[in-house]
């Protein structure tokens, strides 16, 4: 029971990281196409509607997955032991952390921050894509 429930957290952790990433993803298509799909005021709409609540839930969804993901490795690790990919991808959510809190403060590079905060999802796809599921 216990090492289902492990699977589970698992995957919701991983649900949640998509989750979190789409606040980026619609954003980016808003930049894109945003003018080409506004044409359409439904369209628009909905686009507006999509990007403010990923907007919103993004940092919920982040904290979250990261609150559930320690569970993970928690339950994971009574049951396996170290998984060197499952201690990396973890590394990753806390530095994803620690970027979106610094992203909070007014005084820094917020530009190069924002970016290396943006990217580190990508290495966790590749980093999650060799995890034993």
């Amino acid at each position: 029971m216990l090492q289902e429930t492990g699977k589970i957290l698992g995957t919701i952790t991983g649900v949640l990281i998509i989750l979190a990433a789409f606040n980026y993803v619609f954003k980016y298509i808003n930049r894109k196409w945003g003018k080409k799909i506004r044409v359409d005021e439904k369209k628009g709409k909905q686009l507006n509607s999509l990007i403010k609540f990923f907007s919103k839930q993004h940092v919920r969804f982040g904290g979250v997955a990261i609150v559930i993901m320690i569970a993970h490795v928690i339950i994971q690790y009574s049951w396996y032991g170290i998984s060197i990919t499952g201690i990396i991808a973890l590394i990753v959510m806390g530095l994803q952390l620690m970027l979106g809190l610094m992203l909070k403060k007014k005084n820094i590079n917020r530009k190069m921050i924002l970016k290396v905060h943006r990217l580190l999802p990508l290495l966790l796809l590749v980093v999650l894509a060799f995890h034993p599921v």
